[in-house]
């Protein structure tokens, strides 16, 4: 899971949310997504 959100992070070049690091965000790629997007809307 670590190395998924480092790879997320470096790619898209944001930042996740403390809040967003739960393992609920990293349940389903729909979750995940949902969570990616409000990360790249927030670092816009």
């Amino acid at each position: 899971m670590v190395e998924l959100l480092t790879d997320l992070e470096a790619t898209y070049e944001i930042r996740f949310e403390a809040e967003a690091l739960t393992p609920e965000t990293f349940a389903t790629a729909g979750t995940l997504w949902k969570s990616l997007q409000e990360s790249v809307r927030s670092a816009a």
